[in-house]
């Protein structure tokens, strides 16, 4: 250190390895502090070797790559012009490429190779390699000296940009209150750099947790944002940068603040007073109570429907300033539906419970059995319908005006065991119930015949049927005499 006229001692280090050359200095890692970069030679273990003054002393932060014998000396500079310092070493043993220089970025203790220059054939090189802007483009130039047997002669070369992105600055919050009576909130932080490229967004995130495990994330290409809808509680804070290429800075700290609402001011939970169970429309009506608001203020009403019971599915939000909604454009399936009350467009009350109710616009299709006939000597006969429904339906089957049969809960077809009926005509009717109360009625008419011994024959003719019943019984007269029979035969 030059002080007084002098130079003083300052410090003696002990590399604890063989330095064969002068060190360099620089900010070799780009982390904003002046390193002092130097070749370590111990036998045939070549490094190179990062040391850093912490303030009290020097110690080792890299350890750069074994690549030979470094016996070109390392210099520090920003070779391709992107704004970092890159690292450039020779070596003159290793494989591939015995006598090159190879140009290293180093960022978070990561040597990153951008480029391996040379071997000039027949050349090796001895001296450190130089950086400075020798072709007056504006960006320096890797120059250095290489030997051959008979000459000595000096190489320039510009090295390309290669370096990878770099992280916008992280944000910080400012003037934030750690209480508030309001629920809503202005968030502010300062304004994130970045040196190669361009803030392009900020990240904020709020949840209940400090974990943040479901947060909520708002983005915004100012500084600041209004937080609106909150609600007593503790929240946490946290923001940060993304550049034109996605790359996020690291979180800010975390903020912690509690919304104190007063309980005067806070509406209370509404209760649903109409809604039905079944609507057989697209659209659904639904009507709540009145809040009792003692500390006065406007009030309107904030409704959410949704197809699952935790709102996170196709969820609806609906505001109005009575205590009904018809919400329209339904679908078929099932909803749910909870409502609160706001206050002067920013306070908001407790959800209501949460109720459902089924939106149902099928129909039910029976096909049936056309008229027939049966003996009254037949058993085991009987009469199927095929129901055509997506959801459940209760029946009853009648025959006449007999209920013989019933069930709830249907999802299949519906076949009936006919019992012994009496000879004549019978109706068969199925009727039908579906969820919204709707009835579908079905009926057959079955014609029971005496089957008197001889022959029965029935025909279809188009839908309709012929019944023809031949019958011959004779009854034939012991006394009467043979060739009587022949005037029956003649």
């Amino acid at each position: 250190n030059y002080s007084d006229g002098s130079y003083q001692l300052v410090q003696t280090l002990d590399l604890g390895r063989d330095p064969e050359f002068s060190p360099q200095t620089g900010d070799s890692n780009n982390d904003g502090i002046i390193d002092l970069p130097i070749g370590s030679n111990v036998g045939f273990s070549k490094y190179l070797r990062i040391l850093q003054f912490d303030g009290v002393d020097y110690e080792f932060v890299e350890d750069g790559p074994n690549n030979g014998d470094t016996w070109v000396q390392p210099t520090v500079g920003d070779v391709d012009g992107d704004g970092y310092d890159e690292i450039v070493y020779g070596h003159e043993i290793a494989d591939p490429d015995p006598n090159a220089l190879d140009v290293y970025q180093v960022t978070s203790g990561n040597f990153d190779l951008e480029t391996t220059i040379g071997p000039e054939t027949g050349y090796e090189y001895f001296w450190r390699p130089r950086i400075g802007d020798i072709t007056g483009d504006g960006v320096d130039d890797l120059v250095f000296t290489g030997e051959t047997s008979t000459s000595v002669d000096t190489f320039a070369y510009a090295v390309n940009s290669t370096s990878p992105n770099q992280r916008p600055t992280s944000p910080h919050f400012i003037d934030m209150p750690n209480s508030t009576a309001g629920n809503s909130l202005l968030t502010e932080w300062n304004e994130s750099t970045d040196l190669d490229g361009i803030v392009h967004r900020y990240e904020l995130e709020i949840d209940n947790s400090s974990s943040f495990l479901a947060p909520q994330i708002f983005e915004t290409t100012e500084t600041s944002y209004r937080v609106s809808m909150l609600e007593n509680g503790t929240y946490y804070f946290r923001v940060r940068a993304v550049d034109d290429e996605g790359l996020a800075s690291i979180w800010s700290g975390t903020h912690v603040t509690v919304v104190e609402i007063p309980a005067e001011a806070v509406p209370p939970a509404l209760t649903i007073s109409y809604i039905e169970d079944i609507y057989t429309t697209p659209s659904a009506t639904i009507a709540w109570s009145e809040p009792d608001l003692s500390a006065g203020g406007s009030v309107d009403y904030e409704a959410e429907l949704a197809k699952n019971s935790n709102f996170t599915l196709n969820r609806e939000k609906h505001y109005c300033s009575k205590p009904n909604i018809t919400v329209r454009y339904l679908a078929e399936g099932t909803y749910y539906f909870r409502v609160r009350a706001r206050v002067n467009g920013s306070i908001y009350g407790p959800w209501s419970d949460t109720e459902s109710f089924f939106v149902y616009l099928s129909t039910i299709t029976i096909v049936g059995p056309e008229d027939f006939f049966i003996l009254d000597t037949a058993t085991n006969a009987s009469v199927s319908w095929t129901v055509n429904s997506e959801y459940r339906f209760s029946y009853s089957i009648y025959i006449d005006s007999l209920r013989m049969n019933s069930d709830e809960n249907r999802l299949t077809n519906i076949t009936f065991l006919l019992p012994k009926l009496a000879i004549g005509q019978h109706n068969i009717t199925l009727e039908i119930i579906d969820l919204a109360g709707s009835t579908f009625v079905d009926s057959v008419q079955v014609t029971v015949v005496q089957n008197i011994g001889a022959l029965t024959i029935s025909l279809s003719f188009h839908g309709g049927l012929i019944l023809i019943v031949a019958a011959i019984s004779m009854y034939l007269y012991r006394s009467k005499k043979r060739e009587k029979w022949e005037e029956f035969f003649p």
